[in-house]
C-alpha cells in the first residue's frame, strides 16, 4: 500500500479495535503508537492540501537595488517615506507630507510586475526600509 506522510490511516488494533492514526514519519512500516506494526488497514485517507496564505515578494531583486540606489540618492534632498508608480512607468519618491522630491522613467529591463500602478507603497511593503 501506498502510506505517506501526511496520510490518515484507519485500522484494526491487535485488540479488535477500530483506530485512527496520522502518519508523521516514514518508518517503512506502518505503526500504532505503541509501536506495533498495523496489520489490517481499513481506509487510508490522503488531505489535499491548498495555500491559504502565501508571502509574495513585490519586487525582484534587481527591482529592489534600483530603488534603493534611488532611495538613497533622494535622501540628501529629504526623507522619503512613499514611492508611487504611475500607469505611464514613471516612479515617484515622495516624503511624508506627499511632497514629490524626485520622479524618474524607470529602465525597460525593469518590469515592476508585482506592483499595483497607482498605488503609494511605503519602504517598509517593498523590503526596501532599513533595519
Amino acid at each position: 500500500m501506498d502510506i505517506q506522510v501526511g496520510d490518515r490511516v484507519t485500522y484494526i488494533d491487535k485488540q479488535g479495535k477500530k483506530c485512527i492514526i496520522t502518519v508523521l514519519e516514514d518508518k517503512g512500516e506502518l505503526c500504532d503508537c505503541k509501536d506495533n506494526p498495523v496489520s489490517e488497514i481499513l481506509k487510508i485517507e490522503r488531505p489535499k492540501y491548498e495555500v491559504v496564505e502565501e508571502k509574495k515578494e513585490l519586487l525582484t531583486e534587481k527591482e529592489r537595488e534600483f530603488l534603493k540606489d534611488m532611495c538613497n540618492m533622494c535622501k540628501y534632498y529629504n526623507n522619503i517615506s512613499l514611492i508611487y508608480f504611475t500607469e505611464e512607468a514613471v516612479i515617484r519618491f515622495c516624503n511624508k507630507v506627499f511632497y514629490v522630491i524626485g520622479a524618474l522613467d524607470y529602465p525597460n529591463s525593469l518590469n515592476f510586475n508585482n506592483i499595483e500602478k497607482g498605488t503609494y507603497y511605503t519602504l517598509k511593503e517593498l523590503g526596501l526600509e532599513e533595519k
